[in-house]
């Protein structure tokens, strides 16, 4: 839906003087000796997000006036902003103001790769977009970070974006698949659709609950619920979906039906609802085809001034606690450092909050090109990763007589990643590995000057070293 402007316009009358009549007196009416009313400044034009979220580091004054910016947590390449639009909109431009250092901004629109800009520390660049998209994503490379997004819509005006209303508060889950710091009930409130709730008891979870406490006494309407898990098709299918809520506040007990899409649901209280602490109880579920688990990925509730979600103070708790599993062992020199792939082209990043991305660019046994995106939620484990996530692959593939075929599929990937310093391995070690023996023993001293660590698993394997060669590893 087009945005719609409202301006404020001021009317000046002229007022012409006629000549009187023969014989009649002409009376001027006093000037006024006050100075003239300054016209009213036009309101400022706010498009609120429906979610925003950075992977990594606070952005949550981005959008205000306050001078605080977004700093990405560790190495700044690689990282990200997503804002979500409560309905598609028709995208001009954002104008972003740079600090810090030098800076790479390329735009997803709907996961559609836009042209990247550059700018340096002081520069405001503009990002050109011109389509009309439901969500934004900004992709960070260099070492600047930024100071201010602004937004220009398809007829022409600039708005400030604002964040999602948030009200403090807190929840509690019965029960949470493990690991527990993966699948917390955190995950409803953090915007992100890689995550989700997923309820640890037996069968498909019907009677578990998440009790929600506000700080204050709310208001509802009714919730907004993001059903399932909603990292990819493959995620939504294989696990279980709500099919009934029962809704319990103040001696209140309503029940709402959800159905079984990715689509956001809004379900409407019967009627109005204050209340300081709510209760959502599972009822009936849709089966998964493979796992009985069953997952919620974003919850949001309804009131008289819109959708709001919950503000949490536990993302940088969890963050340090992750920061204190690892240390002293080989991957504390990774946590929030870019890696990039030594044997082929590819990039690794292991976040303290608890996500990962990795991208690789290689061919397979049949000589075809592809693309690859590996992303998720990762815990440590004794010798290395656990990784939860899913596989992105874009492929090139050759077809006689016709060229080559463009294919895309995504899946559930994932398991335990062993990592291990490449200065504790031997040559022999790790001969005929794929993606692990490219490296001769001088090599390694010319690629590995700030350390290299060696990946091995099913879902990913490699030598990596950082990006950065300034700060070593270990």
């Amino acid at each position: 839906m087009r945005s719609q402007v409202v301006g404020v316009v001021a009317l000046i009358a002229a007022m012409g003087c006629a000549s009187a009549p023969e014989g009649e007196q002409v009376v001027e009416a006093p000037r006024s000796s006050a100075p003239p009313l300054a016209e009213p400044a036009p309101a400022e034009l706010v498009e609120r997000l429906a979610d925003l979220y950075a992977t990594s580091g606070d952005a949550s004054h981005l959008l205000d006036a306050s001078p605080i910016p977004w700093v990405p947590t560790g190495d700044v390449e690689g990282e990200g902003l997503f804002m979500r639009f409560e309905e598609p909109r028709g995208l001009d431009a954002l104008d972003l103001s740079v600090l810090g250092g030098p800076l790479t901004i390329t735009p997803y629109l709907d996961g559609a790769e836009g042209t990247a800009v550059e700018g340096r520390a002081g520069q405001t660049v503009r990002l050109t977009l011109m389509g009309r998209a439901s969500a934004v994503f900004l992709k960070l490379g260099g070492t600047g970070h930024l100071g201010s997004v602004r937004a220009s819509f398809s007829n022409g005006v600039a708005r400030r974006l604002a964040a999602p209303i948030a009200v403090a508060g807190a929840v509690e889950a019965s029960s949470t698949l493990s690991p527990a710091d993966v699948y917390h009930a955190s995950n409803l409130f953090d915007g992100q659709a890689s995550t989700a709730w997923v309820e640890g008891s037996a069968g498909l979870g019907e009677g578990d609950t998440l009790t929600v406490r506000f700080a204050a006494p709310q208001t509802l309407t009714g919730i907004e619920v993001a059903n399932g898990y909603q990292r990819s098709r493959d995620h939504f299918t294989k696990n279980a979906r709500a099919r009934t809520l029962i809704l319990r506040a103040g001696g209140r007990e309503e029940t709402v039906s959800l159905d079984d899409t990715e689509a956001r649901q809004r379900r409407t209280l019967s009627a109005p609802l204050q209340t300081q602490e709510l209760t959502l109880a599972l009822g009936q579920a849709w089966p998964g085809s493979r796992y009985q688990d069953l997952a919620i990925t974003d919850l949001r509730f309804l009131g008289p001034d819109g959708p709001f979600t919950l503000l949490l103070d536990d993302k940088e708790r969890l963050a340090q606690a992750r920061r204190a599993q690892v240390a002293g062992t080989d991957l504390q020199g990774l946590v929030d450092r870019a890696l990039v792939r030594v044997c082929g082209e590819g990039t690794l990043k292991l976040r303290s909050s608890g996500s990962f991305v990795a991208y690789s660019e290689d061919f397979d046994d049949l000589g075809d090109s592809y693309q690859e995106v590996l992303d998720g939620s990762w815990a440590p484990v004794a010798g290395g990763v656990q990784i939860y996530g899913r596989r992105h692959r874009i492929q090139d593939t050759f077809v006689p007589y016709q060229g080559t075929e463009l294919t895309e599929r995504t899946k559930v990937s994932g398991g335990k990643l062993s990592v291990s310093l490449l200065r504790d391995r031997s040559q022999a070690a790790l001969a005929g590995q794929a993606g692990l023996s490219c490296l001769s023993p001088g090599e390694r001293v010319e690629a590995c000057g700030a350390g290299c660590v060696v990946l091995e698993g099913r879902t990913l394997a490699g030598v990596f070293r950082p990006a950065r060669q300034d700060v070593p590893i270990y």
